[in-house]
């Protein structure tokens, strides 16, 4: 038995929250656990795209805005995604924030403009963090 198991049965005072919080952990060290790490999994898209946790580079190919909406940061705490627009066209690929208060550097979208232009984000789990 795990200590955190421990010690819910040692403390039968513990909050809902903290159970629930604690379950929320659990399934996300499962998720890790069976992923693997060393393996890029990259996707291409030319419609507008919801990010879930299967792959961690998308490749945005298309001549019209696409909007790219994150996932809920709570669920793919310190994942690592990278996307790249690899067409040339003027139009945008627009990265968007799951809500309104898990920004991106303070902000709820960033831009792709340029051909092979590069945004690669992470997250703690509450907001989301351009790296470059």
């Amino acid at each position: 038995m795990t200590a955190e198991l421990q010690g819910v049965k040692q403390n039968p005072a513990l909050l809902e929250d903290d159970l629930r919080m604690m379950a929320l952990r659990i399934n996300d060290l499962v998720k890790h656990a069976n992923r693997y790490f060393s393996e890029e999994k990259v996707k291409t898209i030319s419609s507008n795209y919801t990010v879930d946790d299967t792959f961690t580079t998308l490749l945005i190919s298309s001549t019209a805005q696409r909007n790219i909406t994150l996932p809920n940061a709570i669920y793919v705490t310190d994942r690592v995604y990278t996307f790249i627009k690899t067409d040339s066209s003027t139009r945008a690929a627009k990265i968007i924030a799951y809500s309104a208060g898990q920004t991106i550097n303070g902000s709820t979208s960033v831009s792709i403009t340029t051909q092979y232009g590069v945004r690669k984000l992470t997250t703690d789990g509450i907001k989301w963090y351009r790296i470059i």
